[in-house]
């Protein structure tokens, strides 16, 4: 039944009367109640339960104080399991009871739900390693203290790190916690990647230097001895004593080069970003607020709204001019009237509130977005599977699952396929590696056979079979896959502000890397050098096969591989189409990878789709060939696995899969400001074209803001006169 959803039919009260009878209510009361009613639900709801003692003894004790839920129902229900959930039921139903339409429910009951973010993870490396989620500087055991460092952690390769500031202290250098320096100035803030056993700096990745432009070395005058009891720090090369607490506490670490406060490239991975790749764990107001908001966006009930209403409220002249959706709201039609969500959000800073509307409204986007790609490869499911859709097989059912949603509204057909493909190549560059599509394993990519392929006897020699050569070529390829050289189509800029960080276009060809360009080379530009299709060839002899080898003949075999055999120049090679050919000035002919050549591996609809997952560096990749992990310089070994299992508790995956695909348009409301831009925004609001407003306190004053009833409130109101 539909008595809590806020949409209750009069045709529930024969089945309340018979749930009542069957719980032992008196006939007279039910009766009486009936009658009372004259066909209302609700008044039937409230002249039966406004007489019930746990309602009076409830109503008792919230008059008193504010209760704890769980206090409250053991108190009423008795200390049984079901007491939570008996006492939810009991609340809502009273909260739905009226003696009358508009009047005061029988229970005005709210739910206050408080949460803290975390302020940073903090790591004691002696007696033993312990982890702690609340700031402390030092932790005393056995009369003995030691010190407590913060950490971060690489985005890519999980490494940690040590944050802080070397300050003087004794006579000696220490390591602190980030403290006055910082709060001067970010840039004062320093990193200390920790080198534990098999983590150290790698050798540049020339895919990586191309792809941002910078070649960091570190060298012995990097390396550091730390202390783990007192915090001492020094350069490993310091002769002297570092402290008195003995060598076996110390541990070595490298100062990692950061720039305004922020680390662009790992030493442990080889990985780059122009945006901050060491995360440290601080959550930010905007990323707690936006999951949180996301969360309790998607439970509240929707209201529904039709166009010439207000308030929820059904206005309907029948004289043939009623638009389609009013039709639907009055049972005219057959199409839906439009549900909307009603959210405020109050922040006590103006900035915040401005900042935070444009933060939910991108992340919710780009998560429904997500949820729209998977809800169409589930609507499709059989066509999926039987055709062995390929990438732009999802652009035309994906602008219509979209048109539904109202995410498309005023875009001509041309810009509604533009804007699909945007979202599809967004996962198929894998830009956000960690959260997206494919990061969590809801959806992979591979290259389609071309027609005449064969594998050549000189990768056979090596002791691979034919499908291990064909799963070869495709993590080389992957490899520009993943760094951008795809052919985008005519109606999308590369360019695009929506594919930042790597907004830009790629290329790549046999041989030279060209930083200003963007181009990629095939082969290592010049002896020394390494690339990941280099450094996978190398380790695929050396651990995957158990066969000597150097880098000499791998970067040999490499070469040979373009060019005896991809030969994208050569118009009978077969996988000349796989390739687009432009020509640069000044770089010469140049290649991209098309799009028409990637299949959809969708895991939530095909369980036949294998994934594995790196013992190392915890990546997974649908890439298997003898064990050997496909990222950079990770010398871990793949096991196959479950996704659902591995991220069956990772917050984004939940969300691709199970977000109810209800639209999110969030805006400010702040007192920056004009009077008639705010008056517009609260119609807006009010009428259900926008979903989410962020405030500031003045938003409080005098608004009327129609039957909200769920806020959201970014921090801790400075009185309790603000929080009422």
């Amino acid at each position: 039944m539909s008595i809590v959803d806020g949409s209750p039919e009069p045709q529930s009260i024969p089945s309340l009367v018979a749930e009542g009878k069957a719980a032992g209510l008196p006939e007279t009361l039910l009766q009486a109640a009936l009658e009372a009613a004259d066909g209302d639900c609700l008044m039937f709801l409230y002249e039966t339960l406004r007489g019930d003692e746990r309602i009076l003894a409830l109503r008792r004790a919230l008059a008193q104080e504010p209760r704890y839920l769980g206090d409250v129902a053991v108190e009423i229900f008795g200390d049984i399991p079901e007491a939570r959930e008996y006492l939810v039921a009991l609340v809502d139903l009273a909260a739905r009871a009226k003696p009358v339409g508009d009047s005061q429910p029988l229970l005005p009951a709210r739910y206050h739900l408080f949460v803290r973010a975390i302020e940073g993870a903090y790591l004691a490396l002696r007696p033993t390693r312990q982890l702690y989620l609340e700031r402390r500087e030092q932790v005393v055991i056995d009369n003995q203290h030691y010190t407590v460092f913060e950490i971060a952690t690489c985005r890519q390769c999980g490494a940690t790190y040590f944050v802080g500031e070397r300050q003087e202290q004794g006579g000696r250098t220490v390591l602190k916690q980030p403290g006055k320096r910082y709060y001067e100035h970010a840039g004062n803030l320093e990193f200390y990647l920790l080198l534990d056993e098999g983590t150290g700096p790698v050798p540049d990745d020339e895919d990586e230097i191309t792809d941002y432009g910078e070649a960091l070395e570190y060298t012995e005058n990097d390396r550091y001895r730390l202390c783990a009891v007192c915090g001492a720090i020094d350069k490993e090369t310091l002769l002297s004593p570092l402290c008195g607490c003995g060598n076996e506490n110390q541990v070595t670490v490298i100062d990692v080069h950061a720039k305004d406060g922020m680390v662009h490239k790992c030493p442990a991975c080889g990985r780059q970003s122009p945006a901050n790749l060491v995360w440290r764990f601080l959550t930010g107001k905007d990323a707690t607020a936006s999951v949180l908001a996301t969360a309790f966006y998607q439970q509240i009930p929707p209201r529904k709204t039709a166009l010439n209403g207000a308030d929820g409220d059904e206005v309907v002249n029948e004289d043939g001019w009623e638009p389609p959706t009013l039709r639907a709201a009055t049972g005219l039609g057959s199409d839906r009237v439009r549900e909307g969500r009603q959210l405020l959000v109050f922040s006590d800073s103006r900035q915040d509130a401005a900042f935070f509307a444009p933060y939910l409204d991108r992340t919710y986007s780009q998560i429904l977005r997500r949820r729209l790609i998977l809800e169409v490869i589930e609507d499709y499911r059989e066509s999926v599977l039987q055709d062995r859709w390929r990438v732009q097989d999802l652009i035309g059912p994906l602008v219509q699952t979209a048109e539904r949603v109202g995410l498309l509204a005023g875009k001509s057909p041309q810009e509604k396929r533009g804007e699909a493909w945007k979202w599809v190549l967004y996962e198929l560059l894998r830009i956000d590696r960690r959260n997206g599509l494919e990061g969590v394993g809801c959806l992979g990519f591979s290259l389609v056979k071309p027609d005449g392929w064969y594998a050549p006897p000189a990768l056979l020699e090596w002791g691979l079979s034919e499908d291990e050569v064909w799963r070869l070529a495709e993590i080389l390829l992957d490899t520009l896959r993943v760094k951008g050289a795809i052919l985008f189509p005519d109606n999308v800029s590369p360019t695009d502000q929506f594919f930042y960080p790597r907004n830009r276009e790629y290329f790549f060809r046999d041989l030279g890397s060209d930083v200003q360009s963007r181009i990629s080379s095939w082969s290592p530009s010049r002896p020394g050098v390494i690339n990941a299709r280099l450094d996978f060839l190398y380790r695929l002899k050396q651990q995957g096969l158990g066969k000597e080898t150097s880098m000499e003949d791998c970067a040999r075999v490499l070469k040979q591989m373009w060019s005896r055999w991809l030969q994208p120049y050569d118009a009978a090679s077969c996988w000349r189409d796989l390739f687009s050919a432009v020509t640069l000035p000044q770089q010469g002919t140049v290649y991209r990878l098309r799009t028409n050549f990637w299949r959809l591996c969708p895991t939530t609809i095909d369980p036949e789709t294998k994934w594995y997952l790196c013992d190392t560096c915890q990546e997974i990749t649908r890439f298997n060939l003898k064990g050997v992990c496909p990222t950079y310089r990770c010398n871990g070994r793949l096991q196959e696995c479950d996704p659902a299992e591995v991220f069956k508790d990772n917050h984004y995956r939940k969300l691709y899969i199970g977000l109810e695909p209800i639209r999110l348009v969030a805006r400010e409301h702040t007192a920056q400001l004009t009077g008639a831009a705010a008056a517009e925004l609260q119609t807006q609001f009010i009428q259900g074209d926008i979903d989410v407003l962020s405030c500031s306190t003045t938003f409080e004053l005098g608004v009327d803001v129609g039957q909200l009833e769920s806020v959201f409130m970014r921090n801790a109101p400075p009185t309790a006169a603000n929080y009422v």
